[in-house]
């Protein structure tokens, strides 16, 4: 479990990780933001995003071994950018009304997304 006053992980920290099945942020940390190819080819299964973090970068996820991505609805979180979840074998995803900018390509070659659940909201930019 990455403590409370944690306030950054940098790019690639779990990158490869092949024995990497779970990931745990403190609901109550100062972490904001998911960086760069964070999980990049991780054996990580299930991820739930605190609610505090309101940016999801680049890659952050792409072609890990993710089932399950939960995001919760008091979720902050504003941005999703390019291939966030890219290369993985999830089946769903609810995406807040929080969240107003969606880059490209968040979902290519995802191989088994069947259920994308979002609201429109005003200013909102895909």
């Amino acid at each position: 479990k990455i403590p409370s006053q944690v306030t950054t992980i940098g790019e690639k920290a779990f990158s490869d990780c092949s024995y990497l099945r779970q990931f745990e942020i403190s609901e109550n940390s100062k972490l904001e933001v998911l960086s760069n190819d964070l999980f990049y080819q991780s054996s990580l299964k299930k991820f739930r995003v605190p609610s505090q973090i309101t940016q999801i970068v680049r890659e952050p996820f792409f072609v890990a071994k993710l089932d399950v991505i939960e995001i919760p609805e008091d979720s902050h979180l504003q941005v999703i950018e390019d291939s966030a979840f890219a290369g993985t074998p999830i089946e769903y995803i609810r995406i807040p009304s929080s969240v107003t900018n969606m880059g490209v390509g968040i979902f290519i070659v995802a191989n088994i997304l069947a259920k994308l659940n979002f609201k429109m909201i005003p200013n909102f930019n895909l």
